[in-house]
């Protein structure tokens, strides 16, 4: 089991991921408001992505 200090750290970059998705779909409406095709397609890369390494993440903090 890592030491609480791993842990948090792991949670810490979890919360950071989840924040920066949302700035992301934020910055694809800053133009005009809308979400187009190209900026959906890279939200749900970006989402993707983000989904992987969190899960990766939670892994390590929860390792017992």
């Amino acid at each position: 089991m890592p030491n609480i200090y791993i842990r948090q750290q792991c949670q810490n970059m979890i919360h950071t991921i989840q924040i920066f998705e949302q700035a992301c779909v934020s910055a694809a409406k800053r133009d005009d408001g809308k979400i187009s095709k190209d900026e959906e397609a890279a939200i749900n890369r970006i989402r993707k992505a983000s989904e992987k390494h969190i899960k990766s993440l939670a892994k390590i903090a929860n390792e017992s």
